[in-house]
């Protein structure tokens, strides 16, 4: 069997860049979901309000089914947001990347995010969405958190690779990292939410 391994995360929260350093340091085929979905066409429509292209996830999932059945490359890496694209039962392991949504508010200005899309973002990194979807679609024994609020690339990615060699740590486990709870705990959710 294959070893798949889901990158997923809210923007801004360092996917791109732990696949790619992930998928050199194991030699795996790296694959952008958004941009294979862009690529092949596989879109529902454009959402102009959102600035954004809406993604068939059942048309994404079936390509990369077939991608990934037929690649000669014995791990495959996925990069990205929207996880319903892939194909669950493939998939051997989950990473979800977490950020402090002040650290994240700042990643997305610097990316140049309209300040709608950064309270979009912000808000569901806060809500837990990404790893809401994750546990749905993959369930709780494939799953596992990285926070990289202040964590290097390469910490990052020891983590990860630590976690791939199923020698995780707990602190890893789904649901030890909760955004809104220390922000309620501050006093601080006005900062986010009206």
């Amino acid at each position: 069997m294959k070893n798949v391994i889901v990158i997923t995360g809210t923007p801004g929260t360092g996917k791109t860049t732990l696949s790619k350093l992930l998928s050199k340091e194991l030699k795996a085929h790296y694959i952008d979901v958004g941009k294979l979905a862009i690529e092949k066409k596989l879109l529902i429509r454009e959402d102009l309000k959102r600035k954004t292209m809406v993604i068939d996830p059942e048309k994404t999932s079936l390509v990369l089914q077939h991608i990934i059945q037929t690649s000669k490359n014995k791990t495959l890496i996925l990069d990205t947001h929207i996880p319903e694209s892939v194909p669950s039962k493939l998939v051997s392991v989950v990473i979800v990347l977490r950020t402090d949504p002040y650290v994240l508010k700042k990643r997305l200005m610097d990316k140049g995010f309209n300040e709608k899309k950064i309270k979009e973002n912000v808000q569901a990194e806060i809500l837990g969405n990404c790893l809401s979807e994750a546990i749905i679609l993959f369930g709780l024994e494939r799953i596992w958190e990285i926070n990289t609020s202040y964590l290097e690339e390469k910490d990052a990615l020891k983590t990860a690779l630590k976690i791939i060699s199923e020698k995780p740590r707990e602190k890893n486990r789904p649901g030890k990292i909760d955004w809104l709870g220390k922000l309620y705990d501050e006093k601080r959710l006005s900062d986010f939410f009206e």
